[in-house]
């Protein structure tokens, strides 16, 4: 694995900049409601001598661009690794209600994120190309991720297993509070005041300073 003293050296971060470009394949598919969403493959050259593919699910406000350093080595490791931009995140496309807004996180519908997730797995990891999947997911990812497999769908037989990392399976309320009793109950209001695609409280556009 790379160690934090490589990536820090001029070379290492080259190297891993090489690979992004030289060995990933970048490519767009089109998610529900025909949102464009950005996705990168890395093959290994001999697919019968690989380990297996991994397919990541990465965690809120993330884009793929993040985890290169994690791709390099799970390559060089000899795995096989299929990487995407969830809605609004990253390279994909936002929202239409978002559009002009594009920092502004938002989705119409949670399940649309579960079912871009299953179609980069029905899509993109055909019956047979590699002789174990596995799927790995952080934070949001991680909720993502457990929505698919709850849902039993034919293509969770494409996996062999699913690592969840600080998976989003809870949402702290505020002061103290239960979520279900404030900060849902508010959630809800503001959705139908029509502040659906508003900043949350003192929230705002990101800023170089």
């Amino acid at each position: 694995w790379t160690r934090e003293a490589t990536l820090a050296t001029p070379s290492g971060a080259a190297a891993i900049e090489r690979f992004w470009d030289e060995q990933g394949q970048g490519t767009t598919f089109s998610g529900r409601g025909g949102l464009q969403l950005a996705l990168r493959e890395f093959l290994q050259p001999d697919l019968t001598a690989e380990k297996g593919a991994i397919v990541i699910a990465s965690g809120r406000t993330e884009s793929m661009l993040k985890y290169k350093e994690l791709v390099f080595d799970l390559y060089r490791a000899g795995w096989s690794v299929y990487i995407h931009d969830h809605r609004g995140q990253g390279l994909s496309e936002r929202e239409r209600a978002v559009a002009r807004t594009p920092q502004r996180g938002h989705v119409e519908r949670f399940s649309d994120y579960v079912d871009d997730l299953r179609r980069v797995i029905t899509t993109f990891v055909p019956v047979g190309r590699h002789r174990n999947v596995f799927l790995l997911a952080h934070s949001m990812g991680g909720a993502i991720a457990a929505r698919l497999l709850e849902g039993g769908g034919p293509e969770l037989q494409r996996l062999q297993a699913a690592a969840l990392s600080s998976p989003m399976l809870e949402i702290r309320g505020v002061v103290g509070l239960p979520a279900d009793l404030v900060s849902c109950g508010i959630a809800r209001d503001l959705v139908k005041q029509g502040k659906a695609t508003r900043y949350v409280a003192l929230g705002k556009d990101w800023q170089d300073v």
